[in-house]
């Protein structure tokens, strides 16, 4: 079995419980799946990795998945390739560019893989970035 295709195996046997209620979009370009949350394709840990973007008025944020998993060194050093990503040259592409886009747009980040409460900015750093936690805050607000 090649690679790939037993992730993808794996997600069939996932979601063939929520057969018929599940809606699915392209994953090769971005995608509004509900009013203000837009699919960003970032292929290269998995097959259809995608993060996503929250917009509302001029707030954004991005849910970025799996595109860093260790921000110091990954963020420091994004050329560098890393064994769980099952594209690593691809991996590196989306890396590349979502970290692009983060800095130049000074998107706030949430996800996976980032040190408590899980919310920073990005800052470009050279050839590298950088992550600036957002302090953890108590209560509702904006978290800008």
């Amino acid at each position: 079995m090649p690679q790939g295709r037993r992730f993808i195996e794996a997600a069939r046997r996932a979601i063939r419980p929520y057969a018929g209620r599940i809606r699915t979009f392209a994953i090769d370009r971005e995608v509004e799946v509900l009013p203000g949350v837009f699919s960003v394709p970032a292929p290269g840990h998995t097959p259809g990795h995608v993060s996503y973007r929250f917009s509302s008025g001029n707030e954004t944020m991005l849910i970025w998945g799996d595109i860093a998993h260790q921000t110091v060194i990954q963020l420091a050093r994004p050329r560098w390739r890393v064994g769980v990503d099952v594209d690593q040259a691809m991996g590196v592409e989306s890396r590349l560019r979502t970290l692009e886009m983060l800095a130049r747009e000074r998107i706030l980040v949430g996800g996976v893989h980032v040190p408590w409460p899980g919310f920073g900015r990005v800052l470009a750093d050279g050839e590298g970035y950088l992550w600036v936690q957002r302090p953890w805050q108590l209560g509702l607000g904006p978290i800008g």
